[in-house]
């Protein structure tokens, strides 16, 4: 990297810092910037406690999500308490200077591709942290925003394996890092199935066995880094569970929609009620996963135009829904969503227009990875953040590469 390029690239993330801080000043003065997530309260104040078994006082384990992710948490108030200041510093820091570091790595998957010329790498950076998403998700803790960093880390490892076949180190990186993400939130199950049909597809005819070789590290790397913690909730509960208990709960969050306090309540199709509304009656003797696959059998028998376009609704409420179901807010959305996926249309027109195989595997992975995001988001609560990961971040990428 030259110096010229090197000082721009400082002073891009000189002046998204600077508008990052501004923003939440803003949000300070709104009441809106916050210190906690409340889905973690149980974990975290046990951390803080000092209680590192997540064992609570009636000698239950708390494995409603993996324990990455209140760990980080626990430390950023800690760290408030010991040096006494506000906590909404730290965490607001937290932060901000993760998803610099987010832009940070997406810049490095650019360069990748384009060694010779910076402004492409760069104009994907100003892309991805201009993103209004992006800023008003860092006024509060959300595990998304580290889950985001390890993501992208896998993702870089990959593709720097890809383009050093010989070494297996990037796969052992990129599996490493990917599990790390899966620590953090469970929602990226399914990500180590699509880098190993990735890896398959483009390099199992050309190298065959050490295609399978780099395969099996990758693999082995993944579940060795989730595997303490899956032994863990062995030890103590006696089941297998593997990243996280709460699966079945948060389907059932799926299936309420607005009825829940704190929603507002959207006008929907006589399809959409018909699920919801029986659902909600039911809920309490759905309790499982099996539960929960027998009514919707029992529905799809009723009306399967009605299971059918519950789902549908679910699958467009990805692109723009909130947990609040805020209608205005919502309607924001709508409109920043339209003009980014029009941008990524675009782009990924380009990229099949040029038919570089480089290319080709990088909007793969992509294309992938949001596919799966929006298809877990669909089977929970169909909220944007679950896809923002690759909405945002890798969208971006591609978007800045072919303008």
């Amino acid at each position: 990297m030259n110096f010229f390029s090197k000082n721009k690239l400082k002073l891009i993330f000189s002046f998204f810092l600077l508008i990052y801080l501004f923003a939440h000043l803003l949000f300070f003065k709104l009441g809106i910037l916050k210190s906690f997530n409340t889905d973690y309260t149980e974990p975290v104040l046990m951390l803080l406690e000092g209680n590192l078994s997540f064992i609570n006082q009636y000698g239950e384990l708390w494995n409603r999500g993996p324990f990455l992710y209140p760990l980080i948490l626990a430390f950023q108030l800690k760290t408030a308490l010991v040096f006494n200041i506000n906590a909404l510093y730290i965490t607001s820091l937290f932060s901000i200077g993760t998803i610099l570091f987010s832009g940070f790595i997406l810049y490095k998957i650019a360069r990748l591709f384009f060694s010779e010329n910076y402004r492409h790498a760069q104009l994907t950076l100003v892309l991805y942290l201009s993103i209004p998403f992006n800023i008003y998700s860092s006024s509060m803790p959300l595990s998304e925003t580290p889950f985001g960093v390890f993501v992208l880390l896998s993702i870089y490892y990959l593709l720097k394996g890809f383009l050093n076949f010989n070494k297996s180190k990037y796969f052992l990186l990129s599996g490493v890092t990917l599990g790390l993400a899966l620590l953090i939130r469970p929602i990226g199950i399914l990500l180590p199935i699509v880098y190993l049909l990735i890896i398959f597809y483009f390099f199992f005819r050309e190298y065959k066995r050490k295609a399978v070789y780099r395969m099996l590290f990758f693999a082995f790397a993944v579940f060795l880094t989730i595997l303490p913690w899956s032994i863990y909730n062995y030890i103590k509960t006696d089941k297998i569970i593997l990243l996280s208990s709460n699966g079945v709960g948060s389907i059932k969050d799926g299936h309420k929609l607005y009825h829940k306090n704190y929603r507002e309540k959207h006008e929907v199709s006589e399809h959409v009620k018909f699920i919801v509304d029986d659902f909600y009656k039911k809920r309490e003797t759905l309790n499982t996963l099996p539960d929960i696959i027998d009514f919707l059998k029992d529905k799809f028998k009723e009306d399967k135009w009605a299971v059918i376009n519950f789902y549908l609704y679910k699958a467009k409420r990805v692109w723009f829904g909130l947990d609040s179901q805020n209608i205005k807010k919502e309607r924001v959305i709508k409109i920043f969503s339209f003009l980014y996926i029009v941008l990524f249309m675009i782009a990924m027109y380009k990229v099949f227009k040029k038919n570089n195989r480089e290319q080709i595997i990088l909007l793969s992975i992509i294309i992938l990875v949001t596919f799966t995001f929006w298809g877990m988001a669909i089977l929970v609560v169909p909220l944007l953040r679950y896809v923002s990961v690759s909405y945002t971040h890798l969208r971006a990428h591609e978007t800045g590469r072919n303008l």
